[in-house]
């Protein structure tokens, strides 16, 4: 039996994705021990002034591990090609062949299921990142351990609102089907960087117990078929997120008041992009995030209803999101000693991200109250337009009032 990498099946890229753990299986039910190398060697000839000369190369060892399973001899071997990946056919780079003795085939697949439980059992309570590799989403490092919601510090009632309304997406599917209204929801969040756009993201995953598919729209490989096809085959359960989208798009008039300032930004076309997301063609049962520091910057046609439902605006620090921050990173210290923080910095300037007081508290991890009286230090952030961070005047921010 022969199993190769770059496949569609998502059950199947669990386990060659985690193939190792079909080592640490074996090795934990092995009932005898040792390890087996396999020699081989090969001849190649070439010619010198005009003479052919043959040379053998020396014995190379390939990795093979003989194990016992179920009473059962099995032999593996694990080959790595040179080339890693072709990314646009999808050719296999590595490849396992388990041999055994006897015609049933059952222990082959009963290796594979207990191989795909222990994968999934290692990224129990974590959220696992997904990135575009070509036709198909490959895990991205290691599972992270899940992020608490309470740990993002946005303005008051934010958070709960877009929690509500992405469980009340998935909970009632009925509800949209019988309606004809297409079963899948997109998010906007925009605002200054540094403000926990992403952060908060990540946190709603775990929260969800869902995975996070990352995208980079100004991917220059990136494709308006290839964009489709990821959308359409995207892991069950997880999170889209386009980040900075405003980098990869910008608005028409814009692009036509300088046209060669956004040439050459990658081949996914804007039409493409809006096909996509709300087209005929387009997926079903899907969460799309998108984020980006310059809302002014895109196409309203981008963010219209029906491909952006819920615009939030994710601004700087408020006084009661000083608060909750202080709080948290000094939670033996008074409502007080959480004002008084919160005025303070205030006091100094009102434009100061979530990032930067998350750095001040490092900065005096054991000492608060020398915290309140450096907050004084703490950078402004410099403005070089002053429209693009302001809220939406539309509804569309009170959307999940």
């Amino acid at each position: 039996m022969r199993v190769a990498g770059s496949a569609p099946n998502s059950t199947l890229c669990r386990v060659l994705g985690t193939i190792s753990s079909v080592h640490d299986l074996l090795k934990r039910r092995a009932f005898l021990h040792g390890a087996v190398k396999q020699c081989t060697a090969s001849t190649f000839q070439f010619i010198y002034k005009k003479q052919t000369h043959r040379k053998r190369s020396e014995p190379r060892e390939t990795p093979a591990l003989e194990r016992r399973y179920r009473r059962k001899w099995i032999r593996i071997e694990r080959n790595r090609e040179k080339q890693m990946l072709d990314l646009h056919t999808g050719t296999p780079w590595e490849s396992v062949t388990f041999t055994a003795f006897g015609t049933k085939r059952d222990i082959f697949f009963n290796i594979l299921q207990e191989a795909r439980a222990l994968a999934l059992q290692q990224q129990e309570g974590k959220t696992v990142m997904y990135t575009a590799m070509g036709a198909e989403w490959r895990q991205f490092g290691f599972p992270r351990r899940r992020r608490p919601l309470r740990s993002v510090v946005l303005e008051e009632g934010v958070s709960e609102k877009i929690v509500q309304d992405v469980k009340g997406f998935i909970d009632n599917p009925k509800w949209y089907t019988d309606r004809g209204i297409p079963y899948r929801r997109g998010y906007l969040l925009y605002g200054p960087p540094g403000c926990g756009k992403s952060s908060f993201i990540t946190a709603l995953a775990g929260e969800l117990e869902y995975s996070i598919c990352l995208m980079s729209l100004s991917d220059g490989s990136l494709s308006d078929d290839r964009l489709n096809h990821l959308l359409s085959v995207a892991p069950q359960q997880s999170i889209i997120l386009l980040e900075d989208v405003d980098a990869a798009f910008v608005s028409r008039d814009l692009a036509k008041q300088n046209p060669t300032a956004y040439q050459g930004m990658g081949r996914l076309t804007f039409s493409g992009l809006l096909n996509a997301l709300d087209g005929v063609a387009s997926t079903e049962a899907r969460i799309v995030f998108m984020t980006t520091n310059h809302i002014d910057r895109l196409d309203p046609a981008l963010i219209r209803p029906g491909r952006v439902d819920v615009k939030q605006y994710v601004g700087h620090c408020t006084h009661w999101q000083l608060m909750q921050m202080f709080l948290r990173f000094y939670p033996d210290q008074t409502i007080a000693a959480a004002d008084e923080f919160a005025r303070a910095a205030l006091s100094h300037t009102d434009k100061t991200s979530a990032a930067q007081i998350q750095g001040h508290f490092m900065m005096h991890k054991a000492d608060p109250e020398d915290a309140i009286r450096n907050i004084g230090t703490v950078t402004c952030v410099t403005q070089t337009r002053p429209s693009p961070y302001e809220p939406c005047s539309s509804t569309a921010d009170t959307a999940l009032d």
